[in-house]
């Protein structure tokens, strides 16, 4: 992924989950 959040370490880890989930297809 390429996100680059300016929201906070929790909002970062969350972009970074998210992205993780992508990856892998868990969500559309």
């Amino acid at each position: 992924g390429g996100f680059s959040a300016g929201g906070g370490a929790r909002t970062k880890l969350r972009m970074l989950m998210i992205e993780g989930a992508l990856e892998r297809g868990l969500f559309d």
